[in-house]
């Protein structure tokens, strides 16, 4: 009975008390060079307000000079947490950052990301979109090895068996067996003092996607973020993918071949931004698609199409197009809120 009480409470401390983000946005850049110590920082920044939809809780980013790893983040949106200042002391040439969103309970400065931690062979800094699902077994495993967790996000027991798997292992071969392990829906983002590595679950539920600007390798959750740094998509990482960037260029290592792919419709419902394209599939196109779909399988007798905005609206101009309907607006959004379903 006392075990099962246990149970109970670290189940309650885990997933209850921060049933952790289920939808949140990376990004990472690796520099070659850059005269601009600030430049990657400032990059990170750019992409993450691009990603602000996809959390809105909290914000950070964590840099790399080289040789440690410095990081500034909190609770509110990009514009709040990160000032002009706090760029001009975050230098180095590599670094990854993230916007938070929680479905439910607690929301603190003490799960924000990125995650930065100490380990035998120096730094690391991890930057999480997604859920494990077997949080609690893994995080009865490793403080049994006993391993002490300062959050209750899952993040921080990717970190501890990264430290873990580490010891005598590369980074990326520390991360496979992680994947080995990890059960879930997740995308991550791994930053070492010289590395810069992306993770995507075996079914490729989680988006990530690989792009490039002025010769130098970027990861983030959505297209649209690589656009708006000026940067061209080369490719989504594919499920079930490492995909480590260093000074010697992309590598790739590929740790579970998937029986089949499931990516997450909510994705091209509603989350991501229509201007995004996941896994060669334009959001845009897909809600719009969506739209003329629906109405070939319920075409009621309407006098007009009116959508919700701004996800609906799509949807909603397919739909009518393909009911032969004439599309008004008839519910207006405060456009200076932030994004209402968070």
């Amino acid at each position: 009975m006392l075990e099962e009480m246990k149970d109970l409470d670290l189940l309650s401390t885990c997933c209850a008390e921060d049933k952790f983000h289920d939808e949140c946005g990376v990004f990472g850049i690796f520099l070659n060079e850059s005269e601009d110590d600030c430049e990657a920082a400032r990059t990170t920044f750019y992409g993450l307000y691009a990603l602000q939809h996809r959390g809105q809780e909290s914000a950070g980013i964590a840099v790399s000079n080289g040789h440690e790893i410095q990081l500034h983040k909190g609770m509110g949106l990009i514009t709040e947490v990160i000032k002009p200042d706090h760029i001009k002391k975050l230098k180095g040439r590599l670094s990854i950052g993230h916007v938070r969103y929680s479905t439910t309970g607690m929301s603190n400065v003490v799960n924000t990301q990125p995650l930065v931690f100490h380990y035998l062979n120096g730094m690391l800094a991890l930057a999480h979109n997604g859920n494990l699902v077997n949080t609690v077994e893994l995080r009865k495993r490793l403080a049994a090895y006993g391993s002490v967790f300062q959050t209750t996000s899952d993040t921080e027991v990717v970190a501890n068996l990264l430290a873990r798997y580490s010891q005598d292992n590369k980074i990326e071969d520390a991360l496979a067996r992680c994947i080995m392990d990890a059960k879930g829906a997740f995308a991550l983002l791994i930053m070492t003092e010289d590395r810069l590595v992306g993770v995507r679950d075996p079914m490729g539920i989680r988006p990530l996607c690989l792009g490039e600007l002025n010769g130098n390798y970027i990861l983030a959750s959505e297209s649209a973020a690589l656009d708006t740094v000026g940067a061209t998509l080369i490719r989504d990482v594919n499920p079930g993918e490492i995909v480590v960037i260093d000074q010697d260029g992309l590598h790739s290592r590929q740790v579970i071949d998937s029986p089949r792919r499931a990516h997450c419709i909510f994705e091209y419902i509603y989350f991501a931004r229509p201007d995004s394209t996941i896994d060669q599939v334009n959001v845009y196109q897909a809600r719009r698609e969506m739209g003329r779909q629906l109405a070939r399988e319920c075409n009621i007798d309407a006098d007009m199409v009116i959508s919700v905005p701004d996800s609906g609206t799509s949807s909603a101009l397919g739909y009518a197009e393909e009911a032969g309907l004439p599309f008004e607006e008839g519910l207006m959004k405060n456009r200076y809120v932030g994004r209402t379903f968070i």
